[in-house]
């Protein structure tokens, strides 16, 4: 049968699902000092986060190369936004 989605891409999400998880943690520690205080701040520093440093985490940690980065730190953006908008919400009600 065939595959569906290619072994790369199921790779490089699976790496991803990692690397929010990292960058949700170092942007929360980021707002605690209250450094970047409005939405638009902490989204610009999770999207330069994001990709500054998802090229050095793969090649790194998982020996990806330098296109696999950029996939993973668009994936990442998308995850970890995505989970903190969801936390946001959790604690507003």
């Amino acid at each position: 049968m065939e595959q569906i989605l290619p072994d790369k891409l199921i790779e490089i999400l699976s790496v991803s699902i990692t690397y929010s998880m990292l960058i949700m943690a170092i942007i929360e520690n980021i707002k605690k000092t209250n450094i970047f205080k409005k939405s638009l701040h902490i989204w610009i520093l999770n999207f330069c986060l994001s990709f500054l440093l998802a090229i050095p985490f793969s090649k790194t940690f998982y020996n990806l190369d330098w296109q696999s980065g950029i996939w993973l730190g668009f994936f990442s953006l998308m995850g970890s936004s995505s989970i903190y908008d969801f936390i946001k919400k959790k604690k507003q009600n």
